[in-house]
């Protein structure tokens, strides 16, 4: 009785996984196609939003690396990097530091002086302004792409990672195209972005397969 009763949760369970995998397709299967000129005005304002981005947080990082109240709360939250060097290399970096400043905002307005408190909050409603713009442009770029993902992931089932998980993982690879596609590049997005989705899959396959050894 016990046995039958596991087998009957984990039964339900698995019908659960399948449609909620069918809802999901569903919904993204509902999202129009982009074509080649806008995947590039896509990509290009992408591009020029984290641009934007790094120039204004120069500002900041200008106050914070002369303030060592500001270094220290900066180190503490795990946001301070050398230099802020990465910046350029790095726009997750960028994103973040955004949202750590407005997070800590009030702990530096009472640390800095009321010059440098006016021009960091002059900053960052511009860069907060900047980061949903580009973040919005980047939403637009991976729901257009997400049934790519699917395709490939189902390519990879059988390999002892779910479907649910395969398509997580290649979410992630389609996210990283997105920030590392060029916009004058000839190449469609999807040809550009089968590479990062099936090296994020193939990674998951052998992490798994690690695992299990």
């Amino acid at each position: 009785m016990e046995d039958r009763t596991e087998e009957t949760v984990h039964t339900e369970e698995q019908n659960s996984s399948l449609s909620t995998i069918g809802s999901y397709l569903e919904g993204i299967g509902k999202t129009p196609l982009l074509t080649k000129e806008e995947e590039r005005e896509l990509a290009k304002r992408i591009k020029e939003g984290k641009q934007k981005l790094i120039q204004l947080m120069r500002g900041p990082s200008d106050i914070i690396n002369k303030n060592r109240e500001l270094l220290v709360l900066f180190q503490k939250g795990g946001k301070l990097s050398k230099n802020f060097g990465d910046l350029d290399r790095n726009p997750d970096k960028v994103r973040e530091m955004v949202d750590f400043l407005e997070h800590e905002l009030p702990k530096m307005e009472k640390i800095v002086s009321d010059r440098d408190k006016r021009k960091i909050k002059q900053i960052l409603k511009e860069a907060v302004k900047v980061k949903s713009s580009c973040e919005a442009d980047r939403k637009k770029m991976m729901e257009a792409n997400l049934r790519l993902v699917v395709s490939f992931a189902k390519k990879y089932t059988g390999r002892g990672v779910s479907l649910s998980d395969l398509i997580q993982e290649g979410n992630i690879g389609l996210s990283r195209a997105v920030d590392k596609f060029d916009y004058k590049c000839e190449k469609r997005f999807s040809t550009y972005a089968s590479w990062w989705i099936r090296q994020a899959l193939s990674r998951t396959i052998a992490d798994q397969s690690r695992t299990i050894r």
